[in-house]
């Protein structure tokens, strides 16, 4: 950081940082730039000399693209827009957009409250695969193919983020869609409000569970048979839909 005096927010993500080894010197970073955690996170990361940093931001709405682009020219980023239309979508182009900069690792902003939704959603789908794609650095599978992703603010609540955000940069305001993920989150923070501390013990939890999880995880992988990414199946997901 340019300056020795942090605040506990920032000595707890510089912390992450150095704890999971997320950055290291002459990385060349690509953020996955969206709202105000991704914001957060770019602002911090800014702050780690010795790197250089790319955003990408993937075109679904008019108002986030908006302020993805004012984001990243307040702190002189160079920025990609790229299109895409699903959660499917986002995480093949983000890897392939981020892979063909050759960057060598994609930041995303996944908040403690995105981390706990997706330990349940998995368990929900019984999704071994996506169980074994979470924690700060879920380096499962080795391959060159695949740009390793970190996640610097899994250890944060979206409370905690906005609280810090609203002192340091413009915030987005995002109206949450209906989904199966965002029922989670919202019975997951009621179950935070009677109970502190659940979502920080169920972050915990995970990582105790985690050698466990990379000693049966999946290891083989495929490459599709019509694009050439990688891919679980004969056929990846964005095929098959460009298909139908």
């Amino acid at each position: 950081m340019t300056s020795s005096k942090k605040s506990s927010f920032e000595k707890k993500f510089f912390k992450t940082i150095g704890k999971y080894k997320l950055i290291e010197k002459n990385d060349k970073v690509v953020v996955a730039l969206s709202g105000t955690s991704s914001a957060t996170m770019l602002f911090l990361l800014k702050q780690i000399k010795g790197m250089e940093i790319f955003a990408i931001t993937i075109d679904e709405e008019k108002k986030k693209t908006r302020y993805s682009k004012n984001i990243a020219k307040k702190f002189g980023v160079n920025h990609i827009i790229v299109k895409g239309n699903s959660e499917i979508h986002r995480r093949y182009i983000l890897n392939k957009t981020a892979r063909e900069l050759v960057a060598t690792k994609l930041a995303v902003g996944h908040s403690m409250d995105d981390e706990c939704a997706s330990i349940i959603l998995s368990m929900c789908r019984g999704d071994f695969s996506r169980f074994q794609r979470l924690g700060p650095n879920p380096i499962i599978i080795k391959n060159k193919k695949f740009v390793p992703r970190i996640k610097p603010m899994i250890f944060f609540s979206e409370k905690e983020i906005l609280n810090y955000a609203k002192k340091k940069i413009p915030l987005f305001k995002e109206k949450k869609a209906k989904s199966h993920r965002e029922d989670i989150k919202k019975m997951i923070n009621k179950i935070e409000k009677f109970h502190p501390g659940t979502k920080n013990s169920m972050i915990k939890f995970y990582e105790r569970l985690m050698p466990m999880i990379i000693s049966k995880a999946i290891k083989k992988i495929n490459y599709c048979e019509r694009c050439g990414e990688p891919t679980s199946r004969a056929i990846c997901r964005i095929c098959e839909i460009s298909q139908n």
